[in-house]
This record gives structure tokens, C-alpha cells and sequence, in this order.
């Protein structure tokens, strides 16, 4: 803790006074800061006794070197709503460069101790503004500073100023008024005197840093007085201890050379289990990282400088970085030819000291950066982006606060987001309103106490877009223990004195609650579900070094086996009827799976030099490759089909699509990046076309008519409806007017019928009533817990359910295991259904079922059918690329995101019309004939299928989930969704308890199907889904386009309630997860 301490008697020490330095007089210009006596020992708080001293009284001097505040440019560090350029060359390196100031940042992550409240990162952090600084040199040399421990430091002045060197590079100065010390807008967080150090109190997380009288870190406490403790000897690092897992997980030994750190080593009780070790070049600069003995490592090279030049990320793969005379970085380039190092270039200009100029990789390197296509950034005086100007001239600007939070933006369409931090002295978000006029906002109303002095920064109340109210409560310490809802659904959580869950209770089961029980190192051993079920408890073990090692349920075992570096090795069964075979991992030099073997085989994976899948091998035959511009924009597909390519406009928005047969896509976009329009089978002047889907949006880029129509040489309407997110007035248009904005959709026209449909939600924004859906109107109730308890079709009562208190269906004919699958269903008519040790569904009916991997993502076998799964859309989800079935194979189009485009079978080309939603209502030939149509209820449940003119069944179906013929089922990621009964037939992996909301496991969409979706199996999305530069893109995400800028507020109010206000969507637990 702190440095390392001897201790002596009183006596003893009064004697030795004299060894401790007395800082020098403090600038008579300025107000002293509090200071201890030089002269007077210290007593410490944990003996009346005895005092600590210093063993390197010599050190001890550096607390009063102060002299003047160090200077460090602007811009360095993950600067709060700073536009930072990623670039990608390894999974545990973070490579950004800062549009603003011109900072190159470099971030690794070589050891991870684990942690209550958030696991603690070892690692090394450059920033190239640090050189010529007065912080330029770090323990890992110059420019290099560690990413937690002996470089998170404060820096004392003689005007009693201090600075304050944080995590990755981050810098702000705290300046003494004479009785406190101001805060600078770069943190948000409290410091005062604590004995003769300081103590930083972070406001939104309530976690406190204690520093020495050097300003060394000793210690960190989260706000359950959770330890994570850092040694000194000397002033130097010797040993990080975290606050969760055993003595050997969470303690790392730290070793220093010539004034360097060497070292970072965790040890059993017999041997070192791990190490990273740090090489430094003659002039003492850091050369290389090698990381806990897994054969990777991480090298740099250097000009006279001192600017890191150079950069492996692997034995045969580096980046080249150039710089102006201010550090500054000029060009940045992944090199993909060695002989001639050449690649990817992105190429920065300072014209001034306001503004930036970068050209993409795709621009010509010959000529100035001014002079080739280039998004230009003015820059106000913090070096953060106030307006981006595309390379089509396209303009969006910001405006900030105090604390550097987004005040205001404005799209290119001139659409405004308004933020208002009325709280706290303008560091609490308090309201957010959309361009289009919806608005959600927070209270926050707890008092600051001696137990929870952050208590004024945690929300007490929020109101969201339909102007329903939530409530929390907090316990002494700050931990959320209950959130209420409008509805008054309560649910609660209880917490140990440490801050783990102790308790968790749904609303519906007041008194009943899921308890989880803990070993001796915080670690979570135990979860037993409420009584009224027939689930198992679930247990957990660990290995030496914290990592989940076995999770059993119900008599099944599952067990995990990790490399030295935290990657998943392999996941293997036991105990279950049905044990799938083991499954393994391997992982390149830059952290990318390469292989993957299980029961289908062994899957392979080939990346390019700058970490771009260019080629999947599946078991069998089945190869895709995928090729990518310099920008990283996917530019071909190849597969059985042929190769399908797409096109880019300056913008990276992809303007064409051509497929294997040669049939043409066209897209148009608005300026905010939203797709218009969609040509299929057409010219290049679109004067032809077999399909025209035209989408119009509002301010705050949600479509507002999606119209699609066949055939231009006699045009024909396939679909046209109409969107709106106001309250109905009959015989009115959608209104426009801000004060009528609901956030969520209210009504929908059929523009060829004129039927209207009108959407009614209860205060829990739960779907109550759909009139005149695709012609029929539709009822829900559901209990506190979100379950759907009864269904009406035109008044007609067509479905009761009943639960249990795991919010499982109880009616007759449907039953589930002790891990909680359901094994029979009873709408539609479904059983049995099975499952193996990895609770993947192997069975339904009398058709039977098969994955590649862990769990259900890659579902490889339906039946008879074959699916092939290739590259990862914007979910992180792998699409679905083909499938097989009665000797028939259909292709999936899609764009470069992932967004089903249509089919290809037989050779024919087949262009999808997708709904507001994403779900394909219909499908038309390249000839202009109607292929197929779908229509489905308001939870998915498909009610007219007419594949007649398709040629094969589509799988692609309600939100682009994976349809399955036998049992009407859909899949979404990780599990399979019933639209019938409107769930899920599994409980999702993870638990948002503490959250009326999302805490029901097998609920679908919160209950609101008509906003949102769920394509991960895992979370929901906002649903309103449009296209954006060439992808489909959630409304969580409105408007966002590339690096332009960067924080991305347009989706502010999206997730406003859940996110901005601090967690009210509650304590999430992984359920089996490894970790």
C-alpha cells in the first residue's frame, strides 16, 4: 500500500524527523494549499503507536520538488468527446489518433487483474504529444507512461496547483482557490487534502484514489471500500493487488531496471504462472512487449526524435507513423507490402491551429492532403471537433460544456440534438432532446452523505418519451436497490457489504428473490433461483487466476480451459444425457481466432494485415473470401455463387452492388448518410429498374414512408407505408410538430388500402393494441413481470398464458428443463424439444438440430437443411451466407454491413423489400415479377406466406432472424424466439436485475415489438431500423457517419434512460458466461 513503509516507535521517529524534506515556501501570489507540518510525524490511522517512514527517505523529496504546474499540450489521452481515428492491428492494442490535437495514442493491455467494480488494466500507454512535455517521461521511458499504478500520478506546483496525470494519458490541472481545489473540465471527480496526500473522488462512479505525498497512487476504493493496492519501494512499483479472485489471480509483482519497468508477474505458491515483460533499445525507449509467454509480442521503432515511427503487431506485420515538428502525426500507414512499404496511408494536415484536414487510405498519396477528397475538422481551443466537413462538403457541428460534454449537434440536414446538464453544476445530464421534438430527462435528488458522497450525482427519478416516470433508491453505499417503473413494478436488489448481489427480486416475486452466494474471493459460487420453479441452482468454480473454470446446472458440466492470456482454449461437456463434442480454439499472433473445432469439423479463419477477415474455410468444401479497400470497406464476396462486389463513393457510402450474375444495385442517401433509395436489377442511370425502394426520414432519421415498386416499365406498388411517432388525429397527416414526438411509433398507413393502424402502449411502454394490422387488431396484457399473459384478435380471445415465478409459461402443454429450455410448447404444438450439455436445441418435434461452437449462433443443420455462416455484421453476429436444402442452394446478398439485400437461387437474382422494422414483407425477380410476400402479426408470427414464383423457401424472415419450417420458431443469435407465444424458448445469458424493463430472461423486445428488436439472442436494440450509408443501422446509432464525428449523441435520447443516467438499466450478470 502506498510506498513501502517501515515502522518505528514514536520516539524513534521524532528523532528521525529530519530526514523528511520540508517543501519549499509556497509563491506568496498564490493561496497555500493545506499542508502538514514538515516536522510532526504522521501517526498512522491503523496503530496510535506507530509512524510510517519512508525506507528511501531520499524519495520523499520528490513530494516538494513542485516549482512550476507541468505543461502538456492539449489533446492527449481518451479525451472526453474527443474524435479519435482507430486503427486496428491487434485485439489488445488500441492504436488512435486524435483529429483535434494531432496525439498519436497507443494502449495495451498485457495483464488483466480482476475486480468488483471493474477489472484493473496493467499495460503500457504512449502518447506522442507527451515528448517535449513536462510529463515526457513515463516508467516505460519517453512518451510511455503505465496505464494504472506508477505513472497515475499527481504533480504538486508552488502556486498549490496539482496535476493530475490519469489513466492513458489524460491531464488536467486542479487549481487551489484558497479553500478548495477547482476542477478542471477534463475529470469529473472531487480533490482534497487527505493527511499529508490527496484523495480524488470520481463523481459518477463514487470510487476514491488515494495518493502519497509524492503523488504515487496507493490505493483505490470503490464506494463498498473495495482495496486495489499498489506498493512502492523506493518510488518505484512493486506489487499490484486487486480487490476480487484469489491471492494468486489478483496480485501481480512488478519489477524495475535502470529505472524502467521490467516486469509484471503472477506467481502460485511453487512457480511464475505468468509474465509480460518490457525491453528497452540504448536510449532507454521501450523496444518490446512480450505478453505472458504466448509466443506474441509487441515491437516499436523510433526517430531522433523520439516519436514511435514504428510499430509490429506481429513478427511480419507493422505500421509506419510520421509526424510534424510538434509531435503531431502526419500519415499513418498499416503497411500490406513489406518490400515496398506500402498499405493503408490516412494522412492528417494542420493548416492552422483550428483546424485538421484527413485524407482516407483510398486518396492519392502524390498529392497534398487539400487537394484530394478529405473531411476537414474545425477545432475550438481544447482541440475538440466543433464542425466536420465531409469530402462532399456536407457540414455537422457540435457545441460542448464546461465538462467537455456534447451540448448540441447539428446534421448536415440541419437537424439539432440538445443536451442540458442542469444538475451538479452542469456535470448531470438532465434532459435530451431529439431533433424531432422527443425528449426524455432526469432528476437527481439524493443528497451527498458521509456514506455516499456521490449520492447527488445518481439519478432519482427519469422520464422518458412518453412521459413516464421511474424512480430508484440507493443504499448507504450507492448501490442501486430498486427501480420503479410508472406502473409501480418494483424491482429490487440487495447487496453484501462489499458490493456483490446478495438478493435480486422480479417484481412479480416480492419476497421470493434469486440469491447468489460468494466465496472468500468475492467470487460467485452459488445462484439460487426463486422457489415456485423447477429450475437448479447454478454453481461456479474458478481457476487460479480468476477465470470461470466450471459452470454446472441440472447435473450438467461445463468447463472452460484458458490460454496464458485470457483467451477461451476450450469448452468442454459432462454430465448431460447428450454431451456435445469439446470445443477448441486457436488464436493468431494478433489475437484473431484462426481456428475452430467442434463437432462439425474445423472452421478456418484467414485475416489480412490489417486484421480484416479475407477468408473463412467451414468443415467440407464451403470457402468465402472477402476482399476489402484500403479504407476497410468490404469490396467483394466470393463464394459457389461467384463473386459479388461492391462500390464506394468518397464518403465510404456504397453506391453499387454488382452480383455474381451481373445484376446491378444502385443506393442514394440523404446528407445525413440515411439510405433513399434502393434500385435493384437497374442501369447506370437507375432509368431502368425490376425494383425501386424509396425511404423518406424525419429530423431525427427515422423513416417516416418506405415505398417500393416493381417493374419500371409498368410499375406496379409492392409495399407503401407510412410511419408516424405522433398520436392519431383522425383525418390529419403525420404530424410534424416537436411538441408532438412520442419517441415511439403511433400509428401506420397503408398508402395503397389507406388502412391505418394505431399502436397503444402502456406505461411501461409495453405494446397493449395494434388496430388494423395487416387487417386484423390485436390485444396484450401482461403481468408486473412483462410476461404476455392474453392475446385478442378482433376481441376474440386467442391465447391465456400463465407463469411461475421464473417467468415460465405454466399453461397446459408447456414444460421446461431444470436448466430453464422449454421442452414442449403448446403454440404452436411443439414437442419434444431437446437439448445438449451446451443447451443448444437438438431437437423439436421430430426434426433435429446442429451448431458449429458453444452455442447457437452458427446453427449448421435444420432437418434436412445445411446452413453455412461467413462474415460478422454490424451486431457481431456471423451472417448467414447460404443454405442447402432438396439439393438446392440459396445465396444471401447483402451489403456491407450485413443487411439482407435478397437471394440468390438457381441463378436468379431476387431483391427483398424490407419493412420499418428490417423483415422482408416481400421479394421481387430481376425480371420485375413478384417473387413472394409476407405478412405477420405485431410480434412476428408470420399470418399469409406466398413463396409461390420464389423457387425455394426463404429462411430470412421476421427482423432477418433465421426461420425455421418445422416448428415456426425463429432464431436471433443466441436463442430461438416463438412469435406465437411472443418469447423466447430460452433465458437470455445475461440478467439486467434490478431493471423492470429487461429483466425477464425470456421476454421478447421488452414487450414492444413495433420499436425493437433483438437480432443477438442477448439485448434489445432500438428497432427502427433504416438504411445508413449502405448498412442498416439501429436507431440507437441515428445518423452516425464514420469518424466525422465523434460521440455519436444523435441516439442520445434512444438510450438516455438506460445509459446517460448512470445504469438504470441495473446490475448485469453473465449467466454461465466464461468471463
Amino acid at each position: 500500500m502506498g510506498q513501502r513503509r517501515v515502522a518505528v516507535g514514536v520516539a524513534s521517529a521524532l528523532l528521525a524527523t529530519s530526514v523528511l524534506a520540508v517543501p519549499p515556501a509556497v509563491s506568496s501570489a498564490a493561496p497555500a494549499a493545506p499542508q502538514e507540518a514538515a516536522d510532526t510525524p504522521q501517526v498512522s490511522p491503523r496503530s496510535s503507536s506507530k509512524v510510517w517512514l519512508f525506507d528511501s527517505p531520499q524519495r520523499a523529496v520528490t513530494r516538494a520538488a513542485a516549482g512550476a504546474a507541468p505543461s502538456v499540450p492539449k489533446g492527449t489521452g481518451p479525451v472526453r468527446n474527443g474524435t479519435l481515428v482507430s486503427f486496428s492491428l491487434a485485439d489488445r492494442m488500441e492504436v488512435k489518433v486524435n483529429v483535434g490535437s494531432g496525439n498519436l495514442m497507443v494502449n495495451t493491455t498485457d495483464l488483466t487483474l480482476p475486480g468488483i467494480a471493474g477489472n484493473v488494466t496493467l499495460g503500457a500507454s504512449f502518447n506522442s504529444l507527451m515528448l517535449g512535455s513536462d510529463l515526457s517521461v513515463g516508467a516505460h521511458g519517453p512518451g510511455w507512461r503505465t496505464r494504472s499504478g506508477q505513472d497515475v500520478k499527481l504533480y504538486p506546483a508552488d502556486d498549490s496547483s496539482v496535476t493530475y496525470a490519469a489513466a492513458d494519458g489524460v491531464v488536467g490541472k486542479f487549481t487551489w482557490t484558497g479553500s478548495a481545489y477547482t476542477t478542471p473540465g477534463e475529470f469529473k471527480a472531487k480533490l482534497v487534502k487527505n493527511g499529508s496526500g490527496w484523495k480524488l473522488t470520481e463523481n459518477d462512479s463514487g470510487k476514491e484514489l488515494f495518493f502519497t505525498s509524492d503523488g504515487l497512487l496507493d490505493k483505490t476504493e470503490d464506494r463498498n471500500d473495495n482495496v486495489t493496492d499498489y506498493s512502492y519501494s523506493g518510488g518505484q512499483l512493486t506489487q499490484v493487488v486487486s480487490d476480487r479472485g484469489g491471492q494468486y489471480a489478483r496480485t501481480a509483482t512488478v519489477t524495475f531496471v535502470n529505472g524502467r519497468l521490467k516486469t509484471y508477474e503472477q506467481s502460485d505458491a511453487y512457480n511464475v504462472i505468468r509474465t509480460v515483460s518490457y525491453t528497452y533499445d540504448t536510449n532507454n525507449r521501450l523496444k518490446a512487449i512480450d505478453l505472458l509467454g504466448a509466443t506474441r509480442q509487441y515491437a516499436f521503432e523510433y526517430n531522433s526524435a523520439g516519436d514511435l515511427v514504428k510499430i509490429w503487431s506481429k513478427d511480419d506485420t507493422y505500421s509506419l507513423v510520421t509526424y510534424d515538428g510538434q509531435h503531431r502525426v502526419t500519415s499513418f500507414t498499416q503497411v500490406t507490402d513489406n518490400a515496398t512499404n506500402q498499405g493503408a496511408t490516412t494522412r492528417f494536415a494542420y493548416p492552422t491551429s483550428s483546424q485538421t484536414k484527413m485524407a482516407d487510405p483510398r486518396q492519392d498519396l502524390s498529392q497534398p492532403v487539400a487537394s484530394v477528397p478529405h473531411t476537414t475538422y474545425d477545432l475550438n481551443s481544447d482541440k475538440r471537433v466543433t464542425k466536420a466537413t465531409d469530402p462532399a462538403g456536407n457540414e455537422r457541428s457540435k457545441t460542448y460544456t464546461p465538462w467537455q460534454d456534447v451540448a448540441t449537434t447539428v446534421s448536415p440536414e440541419g437537424s439539432t440534438v440538445t443536451n442540458t446538464y442542469g444538475a451538479n453544476a452542469g456535470q448531470s445530464l438532465t434532459k435530451s432532446a431529439s431533433p424531432s421534438g422527443a425528449s426524455a430527462s432526469a432528476a437527481y435528488a439524493n443528497p451527498a452523505t458521509s456514506t455516499n458522497p456521490t449520492a447527488n450525482f445518481q439519478p432519482s427519478s427519469s422520464i422518458d418519451t412518453q412521459s413516464n416516470s421511474s424512480t430508484y433508491t440507493y443504499n448507504g453505499a450507492g448501490n442501486r436497490t430498486s427501480t420503479a417503473d410508472a406502473l409501480a413494478a418494483k424491482a429490487e436488489v440487495d447487496y453484501n457489504t462489499n458490493g456483490t448481489v446478495k438478493t435480486s427480486t422480479d417484481p412479480a416475486n416480492t419476497g421470493n428473490p434469486t440469491t447468489y452466494t460468494y466465496n472468500s474471493d468475492k467470487q460467485i459460487t452459488t445462484l439460487t433461483p426463486p422457489t415456485g420453479n423447477g429450475l437448479a441452482v447454478k454453481t461456479f468454480t474458478y481457476d487460479v487466476l480468476g477465470r470461470v473454470r466450471t459452470v454446472a446446472q441440472g447435473g450438467c458440466t461445463t468447463t472452460y480451459d484458458w490460454t496464458k492470456d485470457d483467451r477461451l482454449e476450450k469448452a468442454s461437456y459432462s454430465g448431460c444425457g447428450t454431451n456435445p463434442t469439446p470445443v477448441t480454439y486457436q488464436y493468431g499472433r494478433a489475437g484473431n481466432l484462426i481456428s475452430r473445432t467442434d463437432a462439425t469439423g474445423t472452421t478456418t479463419y484467414e485475416w489480412d494485415n490489417l486484421n480484416r477477415l479475407h477468408r473463412r474455410t467451414n468443415p467440407g468444401t464451403a470457402t468465402f473470401v472477402y476482399e476489402h479497400d484500403l479504407a476497410g470497406n468490404l469490396t467483394g464476396i466470393t463464394d459457389g455463387r461467384g463473386m459479388t462486389k461492391h462500390y464506394y463513393n468518397t464518403r465510404n457510402w456504397l453506391v453499387r452492388t454488382d452480383t455474381a450474375s451481373g445484376t446491378r444495385y444502385n443506393y442514394s442517401y440523404d446528407n445525413d448518410g440515411n439510405r433513399t433509395n434502393t434500385w435493384f436489377a437497374t442501369d447506370e442511370g437507375n432509368s431502368v429498374y425490376a425494383l425501386r425502394v424509396k425511404t423518406t426520414y424525419d429530423k431525427s432519421d427515422r423513416p417516416t414512408r418506405i415505398t417500393a415498386t416493381r417493374n419500371s416499365a409498368a410499375p406496379a406498388t409492392v409495399f407503401d407505408v407510412t410511419y408516424c411517432y405522433a398520436k392519431y388525429t383522425s383525418g390529419q397527416p403525420c404530424s410534424t410538430a416537436t411538441a408532438n414526438d412520442t419517441g415511439l411509433r403511433q400509428w401506420q398507413k397503408d398508402e395503397t388500402s389507406g388502412a391505418i393502424s394505431q399502436f397503444t402502449y402502456d406505461k411501461a411502454n409495453r405494446l397493449t393494441k395494434a388496430t388494423n394490422y395487416n387487417g386484423k387488431t390485436y390485444d396484450y396484457t401482461y403481468d408486473s413481470n412483462g410476461n404476455r399473459k392474453t392475446v385478442k384478435v378482433d376481441g376474440t380471445t386467442t391465447q391465456t398464458l400463465t407463469y411461475n415465478t421464473a417467468n415460465q409459461v405454466t399453461t397446459t402443454n408447456n414444460t421446461y428443463d431444470n436448466r430453464g429450455n422449454q421442452t414442449r410448447a403448446s403454440a404452436p404444438s411443439v414437442n419434444p424439444v431437446t437439448y445438449n450439455g451446451a443447451n443448444q436445441m437438438t431437437g423439436a418435434n421430430t426434426g433435429t438440430y446442429a451448431y458449429a461452437g458453444t452455442d447457437q449462433v452458427e446453427l449448421t443443420r435444420a432437418g434436412t437443411t445445411t446452413l453455412q455462416y461467413g462474415y460478422e455484421d454490424q451486431h457481431g453476429m456471423p451472417w448467414l451466407q447460404s443454405w442447402t436444402a432438396a439439393g438446392t442452394t440459396v445465396y444471401v446478398e447483402r451489403d456491407g454491413l450485413g443487411t439482407p439485400l435478397g437471394l440468390r437461387i438457381n441463378g436468379t437474382d431476387t431483391a427483398f423489400v424490407l419493412d420499418g422494422l428490417g423483415t422482408p414483407v416481400a421479394a421481387v425477380k430481376a425480371n420485375g415479377t413478384l417473387a413472394a410476400t409476407y405478412k405477420y402479426d405485431p410480434y412476428g408470427n408470420a399470418t399469409t406466406t406466398d413463396e409461390t414464383n420464389l423457387g425455394a423457401s426463404n429462411l430470412v424472415r421476421y427482423t432477418g432472424g433465421i426461420y425455421d419450417q418445422s416448428t415456426g420458431f425463429t432464431k436471433f443469435g443466441q436463442r430461438w424466439y416463438n412469435p406465437q407465444q411472443g418469447r423466447f424458448t430460452q433465458q437470455d445469458s445475461l440478467s439486467f436485475i434490478g431493471s423492470p424493463d429487461h429483466g425477464n430472461r425470456y421476454a421478447y423486445a421488452s414487450g414492444n415489438p413495433i420499436n425493437y428488436t433483438d437480432p443477438t439472442g442477448l439485448f434489445t436494440w432500438s428497432g427502427l431500423v433504416y438504411a445508413s450509408a449502405g448498412a442498416a443501422v439501429t436507431g440507437a446509432v441515428t445518423g452516425c457517419l464514420s469518424t466525422i464525428l465523434a460521440g455519436c449523441v444523435e441516439g442520445m435520447v434512444v438510450g438516455f434512460v438506460t445509459g446517460a443516467v448512470g445504469g438504470a438499466v441495473g446490475y448485469v450478470i453473465a449467466q454461465g458466461q466464461p468471463e
